[in-house]
């Protein structure tokens, strides 16, 4: 079983209101990104993900090349005033961790739906939250080729 179905196996186990609590507890266990991608932060606004109303950062950062492929290091920023988008970044983030770019880019875009929190979370954040997906699978294919919108250096 992979990350991401252990992960989802958890919050199918709880129902409406203990569902959120576990996204709440994902949320307290996002890491955060290194000093030097926090300082781009206001600097440089690759990085922002403009998708989303909550003030998002996303870092995908190439790994080294393994067996499985290229993999990628997902770095997320969120402000604590957003716990539900802190929460299902933090998910991406734990199920993901030493992914290569073909793993991520194979994400499911339904991922919302398969944790279980369409019902419970307003529709306009479903939406974001989905386009933040789309935006985390776009950034990995691009980091197969070398680069990515908000780390354009990387491979070169």
């Amino acid at each position: 079983m992979s990350k991401l179905e252990d992960i989802i196996s958890t919050f199918r186990a709880f129902e409406g209101e203990m569902r959120l609590q576990v996204l709440l507890d994902y949320a307290n266990r996002l890491p955060k990104p290194p000093p030097e991608l926090m300082n781009t932060i206001g600097k440089d606004d690759a990085a922002r993900v403009h998708e989303c109303m909550t003030p998002v950062w996303l870092w995908v950062v190439p790994g080294t090349e393994g067996e499985g492929g290229k993999t990628v290091k997902l770095f997320v920023h969120v402000g604590e005033e957003a716990p539900t988008v802190r929460g299902v970044l933090s998910v991406i983030v734990h199920a993901y961790e030493g992914a290569t770019t073909d793993e991520i880019a194979a994400m499911p875009e339904d991922l919302i739906e398969r944790l279980g929190l369409s019902p419970v979370l307003r529709m306009n954040r479903v939406i974001g939250l989905h386009a933040m997906i789309k935006r985390i699978k776009r950034e990995a294919s691009a980091a197969r080729a070398g680069a990515s919108p908000a780390n354009p250096e990387a491979g070169r």
